[in-house]
């Protein structure tokens, strides 16, 4: 995967222990991930999390300017 550009994500819930029964179930530590995500919310928070992320990689944003777009975003869509 890396050697044609890709990255890997570990998502991540405390509390949450994985199934290893499967060849195709890890936890994604034996990969060094290139980013973990704690999901720690509700599927709303973890979407915005990601793409968030997403974003960010894919652009060279900041955490900042992320994070101000989506309240000049949030201010938008209630007008």
């Amino acid at each position: 995967m890396r050697a044609m550009g890709g990255v890997i994500w570990d998502i991540r819930r405390l509390g949450l222990k994985h199934n290893t029964s499967h060849i195709s179930e890890a936890d994604g530590s034996q990969f060094a991930p290139d980013l973990v995500i704690h999901n720690c919310y509700d599927i709303k928070h973890l979407q915005g999390v990601v793409t968030g992320a997403w974003l960010m990689a894919e652009t060279g944003m900041g955490d900042a300017d992320v994070i101000n777009m989506g309240v000049t975003y949030s201010r938008l869509s209630r007008s």
